[in-house]
């Protein structure tokens, strides 16, 4: 596997010195710098994701209650645009964000995923709202909620392809 130089953007925490870091590859845990101005060390924190997640473009039907239907009238539409094993975003229209869409309300999703032709349903918990105001829709993050067998197994399928 070939690793291009890594380059991270980091400020001294304790003088505030601005500054990077440049490494042949990527950091596998926490690393402790010296500020080049104030001589302090201090601790630069990996934020790594457990999951691989997947850029995609997914028609999904979504409601607080449970639905079994596409066409059920108490399901919202959005398009998934990034999945992942642990949970995926959700992009929609704003009006449908602002209903019942607040951080830890539990909600049902219906899709399917590209060349698995069963249809998937899934629970899960927002995390975030992201309200985008130029093209009057919102990112909706979610963590799945203990995903049966079949589904992890065709989320991680799709993942792998």
């Amino acid at each position: 596997m070939v690793y291009p130089t890594v380059i991270m953007s980091i400020s001294c925490p304790n003088c505030g010195a601005e500054g990077s870091v440049k490494r042949g590859r990527s950091p596998q845990q926490d690393l402790t710098a010296l500020c080049w101005q104030c001589g302090q060390d201090f601790l630069i924190k990996i934020n790594r994701r457990n999951y691989y997640r997947k850029k995609v473009s997914i028609p999904v039907m979504y409601s607080a209650f449970d639905i079994d239907t596409l066409d059920d009238q108490k399901a919202w539409r959005g398009r998934i645009v990034d999945i992942s094993r642990q949970g995926m975003a959700v992009q929609s229209y704003k009006q449908t964000c602002s209903l019942d869409c607040k951080d830890g309300t539990l909600l049902t999703f219906l899709f399917s995923l590209p060349l698995i032709n069963d249809m998937q349903k899934v629970q899960g918990e927002i995390m975030r709202v992201i309200k985008e105001e130029q093209n009057d829709s919102c990112t909706i993050g979610i963590r799945f909620s203990e995903l049966h067998r079949f589904t992890d197994n065709a989320v991680r399928f799709f993942l792998s392809l």
